[in-house]
């Protein structure tokens, strides 16, 4: 540990001068120094408490300031290159950032500016300055500001102009949403509900018998809910609350209908299957993107099948952080260890406080093994810290919602929660 305090004094010392060629020659000349910064990474890397034993968060919030600057400038120059010292998205700067913040550094802009000047992997930044799309492009934080308003000014654009083609459509045949939400209330069929109200059924129309659309909707809603379920329409919502190592609390909330549109604004990211097919029925994008049908999706799409692998949408097409996750199928090991990987990559790298995890309701069967996946990763977590993490939705289809809860409860109690 000592010769790890001597290094860091070291870079301490060099970034205060402004030596930064310095840093180039030491790592090319000393390998005593090259091994303790490598070993330092380990240390400070959050990715690696998933993965290995090797982070640790006493020597983490033990770093001061000037320590994280330094060493955020010394990762900064030396990724892109020294291949050693190359971890594209998985660099440990973001997190060495908002470390930073934490500790409200005076210099913090500077640093995010010099570092958006001398950068070679384009995954290293400041994380909370503006929108994540304005990354690649930016060259400095001014930059990456103007970038971010002109994203944000686009995406409003680009909403504007579908809801005023949206408007054009239904004026062409303004009863028609109406009709549609009629006969979906014949048809019991409650998928389609919350999406034809969102599109503007009157619901306050009263029909022959005097009880409005709305009324009916919602006793319907009941009825639908009491007969796949066998219970009353009553307590639609249970809550677990977990404190980490550092008292820091995560929230779970597990929801058996879907999230509205007030409640969904207080989420920062959503995790939906990849699916474009099937227009509104399998399908989840129409409640999160501004154009469902748009070709950069359908390839994403695409892309995580090919690859299985997540993806994160590109800023301008959702006003949340959307997540296409593989579609899993399977009760297996691999299913599991697929479901973990999947977690462990959405939350760490959304950065978000709030997740909405919106894939148990659209399932079949409930796969024990993916529930299992998926809590292996809150569980290291609750070891160390849950970061920026504070509410963690789950919705999920009523008819597995009893079973969703009573697994929760039982890892609970069997892991010592």
């Amino acid at each position: 540990m000592i010769l790890l305090e001597t290094t860091i004094l070291k870079l301490v010392s060099i970034v205060k001068q402004r030596f930064y060629n310095e840093i180039l020659k030491i790592i090319a000349t000393d390998n005593v120094f090259r091994e303790s910064l490598l070993e330092i990474e380990k240390l400070v890397n959050v990715k690696y408490a998933f993965t290995t034993e090797t982070f640790s968060e006493d020597y983490f919030f033990s770093l001061n300031e000037f320590e994280l600057d330094a060493l955020i400038r010394t990762f900064t120059l030396l990724d892109g290159v020294l291949e050693e010292f190359s971890y594209g998205i998985e660099s440990v700067v973001p997190q060495l950032f908002y470390r930073l913040r934490e500790l409200d550094y005076k210099n913090y802009e500077e640093l995010a500016d010099w570092v958006f000047k001398n950068r070679k992997n384009i995954n290293i930044g400041a994380p909370d300055l503006g929108a994540k799309a304005a990354f690649n492009d930016a060259r400095s934080l001014r930059e990456y500001r103007l970038l971010s308003k002109l994203i944000n000014l686009k995406s409003q654009i680009f909403s504007i102009q579908n809801n005023i083609k949206g408007i054009e459509n239904q004026l062409k045949n303004p009863n028609k949403v109406t009709d549609d939400l009629i006969d979906a209330m014949r048809r019991n069929d409650s998928a389609t509900f919350d999406k034809l109200v969102e599109k503007g059924a009157e619901l306050y129309l009263v029909d022959e018998d005097g009880v409005s659309i709305g009324e009916k909707l919602e006793n319907l809603k009941n009825e639908i809910y009491n007969r796949n379920t066998g219970y009353r329409y009553l307590e639609l919502e249970d809550k677990f609350d977990f404190c980490d190592s550092k008292n820091n609390k995560l929230v779970i909330k597990i929801r058996d209908f879907k999230l509205t549109l007030p409640e969904l604004e207080d989420i920062n990211c959503v995790s939906i299957t990849a699916r474009y097919d099937h227009g509104f029925g399998f399908s989840q994008l129409y409640r999160f993107v501004f154009d469902k049908d748009n070709q950069i999706i359908k390839d994403l799409c695409d892309e995580v099948h090919k690859k299985n692998k997540s993806k994160l949408l590109p800023n301008e097409l959702s006003k949340w952080k959307v997540f296409l996750t593989p579609i899993v199928k399977g009760n297996g090991k691999k299913d599991k260890e697929l479901c973990s990987k999947i977690m462990s990559d959405i939350i760490k790298n959304s950065n978000s406080e709030s997740i909405l995890i919106t894939q148990f309701s659209f399932m079949y069967s409930f796969k024990e093994q993916q529930f299992d996946g998926i809590f292996e990763v809150i569980k290291e977590m609750k070891k160390t810290s849950f970061g920026n993490l504070k509410i963690l939705f789950f919705e999920i289809d009523t008819r597995y919602k009893n079973m969703f809860i009573d697994q929760l409860r039982s890892k609970l109690r069997n892991d010592g929660w």
